[in-house]
């Protein structure tokens, strides 16, 4: 629903980076280039509609890179208060070993490559 967001975030190298690992759309923007793409608005609705328009589209076009084929269903999906209570117990009780190693890495890290670099690099692991 938010079209802002959407554009922003396609058009965004190091968000695309960053979320091509679980992302079907994220790694063929990578892999063919964003001149082999493009972002259309098919239709302005009501917000209330926007589920029943996107799944008459999804129906309609069967687009090759929309993995969900039931509009909406991770639309404002939630965890569980017990699946937070999870996370967060794990992330609490980390030995602190674990929790030097974590700091350590976050804060040795050094980010000297060039984009382009990154993005080649980035493209050759998801290759092969």
């Amino acid at each position: 629903m938010n079209l802002s967001r959407r554009f922003t975030e396609y058009y965004n190298i190091k968000w695309v980076l960053r979320t091509a690992k679980s992302s079907l759309i994220c790694r063929a923007l990578l892999k063919y280039g964003y001149s082999k793409f493009k972002l259309d608005i098919l239709e302005y609705c009501d917000p209330s509609d926007v589920i029943a328009r996107e799944q008459y589209y999804i129906d309609l076009l069967k687009p090759e890179y929309n993995i969900l084929q039931v509009a909406g269903s991770l639309f404002g999906y939630r965890h569980t208060e017990e699946a937070l209570a999870k996370m967060k117990e794990i992330a609490l009780n980390r030995s602190e070993e674990t929790k030097a190693k974590l700091r350590e890495a976050a804060l040795g890290r050094t980010f000297n490559h060039t984009e382009e670099t990154k993005i080649k690099h980035y493209v050759r692991e998801m290759l092969y």
